[in-house]
């Protein structure tokens, strides 16, 4: 009876069909473009999220104005 419910699955020791670094470096990636914390908290309870340190600082205004307006939005 237990023989009759398996679940049909694959198994891949290389999971998302990524293939393992062959020189077997641990260097971590590097920053592409850096970023600035925002602390979406009330002061008390600190929420930090990020976001870039290269867009115009009128659009980087407006975006921490959204991002607090809706931060229970956002993960």
């Amino acid at each position: 009876m237990i023989e009759s419910q398996r679940l049909g699955c694959i198994y891949d020791d290389e999971p998302l069909g990524f293939k393992k670094d062959p020189m077997g470096l641990a260097e971590k990636m590097k920053v592409q473009d850096p970023l600035e914390e925002v602390d979406m908290g009330h002061g008390l309870v600190k929420r930090p999220t990020y976001i870039s340190t290269m867009i115009d600082k009128d659009f980087k205004v407006q975006i921490i104005e959204l991002l607090k307006k809706y931060k229970d939005c956002f993960a």
